[in-house]
């Protein structure tokens, strides 16, 4: 995944834009291009986020304890007049509502999972693999992780229990 840095910048107000992602990412040839490419003129403060996917992944988005972690990781950003946070993991979205809790509706929040949508459904249709129109689809869960702590926590997140299945060959993965 790319963080959204470009529409980032679109909606600056201050020029600060402060990026929320794992490390590795953060060191990613992309996100250096993306900052190269559109992080002219603006401030990027790339902000590496160490535990929250574990986090996530326990299902844990709105303890007391995620909620500590978001402020020590966010609160600097804003003080070095950040208006605008992007959410630069796929895992991020589901703390998004505990980001904006901490930060007020002033502050943007942008991630990327519609604009990852929009690219699937038109790959979809390039290749036509879409469904037509009126098909009844079906979800597949899959994990390569803790078969149990994924059925509760996907569960949590789709709000209703789901069926997951393992992943046995993690290669498929890479």
């Amino acid at each position: 995944m790319e963080p959204a840095i470009k529409p980032a910048v679109a909606c600056t107000r201050t020029g600060v834009i402060g990026v929320l992602a794992t490390q590795r990412t953060l060191e990613s040839a992309a996100v250096e291009r993306l900052s190269r490419e559109f992080g002219q003129g603006v401030e990027l403060l790339l902000q590496p986020c160490p535990g929250l996917v574990e986090l996530v992944e326990r299902g844990e988005v709105a303890t007391s304890h995620v909620r500590e972690s978001l402020r020590r990781l966010i609160l600097p950003l804003l003080a070095r007049g950040a208006d605008t946070l992007v959410l630069g993991c796929t895992h991020y979205v589901f703390l998004e509502a505990t980001i904006r809790g901490l930060v007020g509706p002033e502050i943007n929040i942008v991630e990327s999972s519609e604009a990852v949508a929009r690219q699937v459904v038109q790959r979809l249709s390039c290749n036509n693999t879409a469904a037509v129109c009126g098909d009844v689809g079906r979800e597949t869960f899959l994990t390569t992780g803790s078969l149990q702590q994924a059925q509760i926590v996907f569960s949590q997140f789709w709000g209703k229990d789901l069926e997951v299945q393992a992943i046995e060959d993690k290669s498929v993965c890479a």
